[in-house]
């Protein structure tokens, strides 16, 4: 995720970089009917283009539609190909794949299937992407190619769906919008499991994967404490024990004191011991 942000960053700073040295040339369409490269835009529109004439950046004179898309007036559209969008400055709030994104919102495209890829703020504020608030402190919100936010950084605590997540925390997404990791500002109750605030992660079902328990708790019938995680039917992959098991299958039967972690396969079969009982709960 990280390596795939820093590449979009990295493209940017080459982008602006490169312009910097290109010789370029400003225009304002004062001839509607005239196009570059057969593209049409809307009087008053200012061009910046390089000296193939070539349109690298458009400021809109009114609203104008490039691939399927209505932007508004006085949108920075930065072009890779000929009516090829591959950034969006927004001057006002407005829809974009069926999104609302406020002014100041910085979008980019990528250049192959035209989807959202990320988006950062130009000034401050938080962002508000599909009623989830996000931070804008230096960090931007990346995108599945579903169009779905996939990770960002939350701007104070919110509740998202049944659990409150802490503020300044970074949170991620299945490709369907829910919630992949997270960290819980407070302790809730998830699929019967009462979990203490810390790091929380779910298969893409929905299915609580891993967490922290509040207090000991049996889960699947083993008296459990602190971190866990389970398979993708709920069934205890690792457990740390808040009591003495008896587990005849490890160490000879000598297995296993409290605060133990035991390992199970899918049929809850004890197949191993020993972990990291004692350390917060990072995910899996």
């Amino acid at each position: 995720m990280l390596r795939a942000l820093a590449v979009v960053c990295l493209a940017a700073f080459a982008r602006e970089a490169a312009r910097a040295f290109i010789e370029t040339h400003e225009l304002v369409v004062s001839d509607p009917g005239q196009s570059y490269q057969g593209v049409r835009f809307p009087a008053g529109t200012r061009l910046v283009l390089n000296k193939e004439d070539l349109v690298l950046t458009a400021v809109l004179g009114a609203p104008a539609t490039f691939e399927g898309q209505r932007w508004s007036k006085d949108t920075q559209l930065d072009f890779h190909g000929a009516g090829k969008v591959h950034t969006a400055t927004l001057k006002a709030s407005q829809d974009v794949h069926g999104i609302r994104f406020a002014a100041a919102s910085e979008l980019h495209f990528d250049s192959a299937t035209r989807k959202l890829v990320v988006l950062r703020m130009l000034r401050g504020g938080p962002m508000d992407v599909r009623g989830v608030r996000f931070s804008t402190a230096a960090v931007w919100v990346q995108f599945h190619p579903t169009e779905r936010v996939k990770e960002g950084v939350l701007d104070g605590d919110q509740t998202i769906g049944k659990a409150g997540y802490r503020g300044g925390s970074r949170i991620t997404f299945h490709p369907d919008g829910k919630i992949r990791s997270g960290f819980l500002a407070e302790t809730a109750s998830l699929d019967d499991l009462r979990l203490a605030p810390g790091a929380v992660g779910f298969y893409a079902g929905g299915k609580l994967r891993y967490g922290e328990l509040a207090a000991p708790q049996p889960v699947h019938g083993v008296a459990a404490k602190g971190r866990f995680l389970l398979y993708d039917d709920g069934m205890p992959e690792y457990l740390c024990l808040a009591e003495r098991l008896a587990v005849k299958e490890l160490l000879g039967g000598d297995c296993c004191a409290a605060g133990t972690q035991v390992h199970f396969d899918h049929a809850k079969k004890p197949i191993g011991w020993g972990g990291r009982c004692d350390l917060p709960v990072d995910g899996p």
